[in-house]
């Protein structure tokens, strides 16, 4: 996947993480609506942390995108990733969030390259942004779960479970395939075949983001194609 990525040049990504440094500077907290299958929850989130990971971290001459993860103090309903972006950083380019820690956080893998930048402690991120230094030889870092078609956090799994991922592929259990949608099947679901499985979908793909949740539809007509017990 490497070679067909558009890479940018890493001063980019310095200039939007300088951006988002002073956007946590000036409004570190948010309060948030989070619709829910029929009424909308309060939820609040507090930044604590920032990191900065991946091959920007590393110090490559030219970046896919930005990686960071943001360490939230949150209480309430949680809103969408897409929706906490927007909030904290506005809508940048080329930008993937996950929250949590380098350890563990909602791509499923752990960053063990990861450097702190912005902290709630203190203001000394221009000097920690200034401290990675360009290296030639980096760049992405492959993974064993490079195999899986989707990003890790768009699986909400967890490393092992990822690492199970990658084993049952290898082993024959599981197999995937592209499968082109067309625009009949991203209509919305019908009315009348809304029931308790559909609810159950909507509660558990309500945190996805916009465009994902487009899919949706598309996904619950494969679903009652391919699986019976789904009608």
């Amino acid at each position: 996947m490497e070679g067909i990525e558009k890479r940018h040049p890493s001063e980019r990504f310095t200039k939007q993480l300088i951006k988002m440094c002073r956007a946590l500077d000036k409004a570190s907290e948010h309060d948030f609506e989070v619709k829910g299958y029929r009424n909308t929850h309060p939820g609040h989130m507090e930044a604590l942390e920032l990191w900065v990971v991946g091959s920007y971290a590393r110090g490559a001459a030219t970046c896919a995108d930005l990686d960071v993860v943001v360490n939230f103090n949150s209480s309430g309903a949680a809103p969408s990733s897409s929706e906490t972006r927007r909030k904290f950083f506005g809508s940048p380019p080329l930008l993937r969030l996950y929250e949590g820690t380098p350890e563990e956080n909602r791509s499923g893998v752990p960053f063990p390259e990861a450097v702190l930048i912005w902290t709630k402690a203190d203001g000394a991120w221009q000097s920690r942004i200034d401290s990675i230094r360009l290296d030639p030889n980096a760049g992405r870092a492959p993974r064993e779960t490079d195999v899986i078609p989707l990003r890790p956090e768009q699986m909400y799994l967890w490393p092992e479970e990822l690492a199970k991922v990658v084993e049952l592929h290898r082993a024959g259990v599981l197999e995937w395939e592209f499968i082109p949608f067309s625009d009949s099947m991203l209509e919305p679901i019908p009315e009348q075949d809304k029931g308790e499985p559909e609810r159950q979908l909507h509660l558990r793909t309500r945190d996805m983001g916009k465009k994902t949740q487009q899919l949706i539809p598309a996904v619950w007509r494969l679903a009652r194609e391919l699986e019976h017990d789904m009608r």
